[in-house]
């Protein structure tokens, strides 16, 4: 082995010496005297290459034992993934049904009382209906019996003036008289 040329004191006092100015003239001369009296030596260092070899072959076996082991289980994994995924198939196709039979469910018992609806609304329009046609009748009803009635207070009033014509004959006659008389001594 070799030793360096000059002692570690030596190059930390070199390094402490380090001038902390900006005057690159003087430092890149500087910076080419450290790396002069710099050297340095690397010692060799000697291998067991028969341990090196076993830790290597006992690396390459647990690699390999744990490659075939990841693979393995990386196998079990995707049987188990398409089994699963075959399994849901089914289950999924079951539950698309499961939801597409609640979906009609609400369709049809909005059919049901839409149908319903509509069977109480023509109920009411044909009660309204109905209803207006009795409006009508009694509306005739009611000016056939004020027609009765006008036709009755006509015949009474004619019997009335019959009855009442001859005395309604002298009032008149003598109002005649009356007026004339009053006519006469105006003129």
């Amino acid at each position: 082995s070799t030793t360096p040329s000059q002692s570690p004191t030596k190059i930390s006092k070199l390094l402490t010496d380090i001038p902390l100015s900006n005057n690159n003239n003087d430092n890149n001369a500087w910076n080419k005297n450290i790396i002069n009296d710099i050297s340095f030596s690397f010692t060799k260092v000697d291998y067991d290459q028969e341990s090196l070899k076993k830790k290597s072959k006992s690396f390459e076996e647990n690699l390999n034992g744990y490659i075939v082991n990841a693979k393995k289980n990386m196998e079990s994994k995707r049987h188990l993934w398409q089994n699963t995924i075959t399994s849901n198939k089914g289950e999924i196709t079951k539950l698309q049904e499961e939801i597409k039979q609640f979906e009609k469910m609400p369709l049809e018992n909005e059919k049901k009382e839409l149908s319903k609806i509509q069977i109480e609304i023509t109920n009411l329009k044909l009660e309204e209906s109905s209803k207006n046609e009795e409006i009508i009748v009694l509306k005739k009803r009611i000016e056939r019996v004020e027609e009765d009635i006008k036709q009755q207070r006509e015949a009474l009033l004619e019997t009335q003036l019959s009855k009442s014509s001859p005395e309604l004959n002298i009032f008149t006659d003598k109002l005649a008289l009356t007026m004339a008389r009053v006519r006469g001594t105006q003129i």
